[in-house]
């Protein structure tokens, strides 16, 4: 679900632009030091193009305005890395919001990064970061801790954060909102959960140098041999 620039007061939306400014030009600063291919920034932008273009929009009742898609924010962020997926989403985000919602709406696109896409980005950052510390360095791990279990909780955590703001800027009654929006997260999740878990599977499998957070040294099991004893 998307934000849009007319349900909050002018403040708010410049006060999200500053920060995702500020945080992108952190962002930026840090991207050299990944070494990024170009073909992952290609994928990765496809993968989001691909997503966002499937979407349910509510043309009339009382969820007027409202629409649905899938985020990808998980992938994006196992694909290129915490940096260069807020850079990228940012980017899509303007792109997005000139094509589907016009150009009155590219003002909200701060808020939007800011109070969805950037806390579903760290959640999978820091369950990575985790995963990593307390869990087996093995591929299932990767692929169903970090793909499908991460991106499924993001969903779930986006979803919940949109409606939150909605409701505290009066956009739509607190029923329609948590009654009737907020289980559509809960099946979109399955949808984000299982797309994410397998295309990253099918990357690591026959593309893993496309995968920044991926690497068959610390995910594939080494066997032994007879002279490593």
């Amino acid at each position: 679900m998307n934000l849009w620039a007319h349900h909050f007061p002018l403040p708010a939306l410049i006060g999200a632009w500053l920060l995702l400014a500020i945080l992108l030009t952190v962002a930026a600063y840090l991207l050299p030091r990944q070494n990024i291919p170009p073909r992952s920034w290609l994928l990765a932008g496809v993968l989001v193009a691909l997503l966002w273009s499937i979407h349910a929009q509510m043309h009339g009742g009382e969820q007027a305005g409202m629409s649905y898609h899938l985020l990808g924010a998980t992938l994006v962020t196992l694909v290129l890395g915490l940096p260069a997926a807020l850079w990228l989403m940012t980017v899509m985000a303007v792109i997005y919001a000139v094509v589907f919602q016009g150009f009155a709406n590219v003002s909200a696109v701060g808020l939007n990064m800011m109070c969805i896409v950037l806390p579903t980005l760290l959640l999978t950052d820091i369950l990575l970061y985790l995963a990593r510390r307390t869990l087996p360095h093995h591929l299932f791990v990767f692929i169903f801790v970090n793909g499908f279990f991460a991106a499924a909780l993001g969903m779930m955590f986006g979803g919940a954060l949109c409606l939150f703001l909605l409701d505290l800027a009066a956009a739509y009654p607190s029923e329609i909102l948590w009654r009737r929006a907020f289980p559509v997260f809960f099946l979109l999740s399955w949808g984000e959960a299982f797309f994410t878990g397998l295309i990253t599977a099918v990357l690591v499998a026959f593309a893993p140098q496309l995968v920044v957070q991926y690497s068959d040294e610390m995910y594939l099991p080494q066997e032994k041999s007879l002279f490593d004893e």
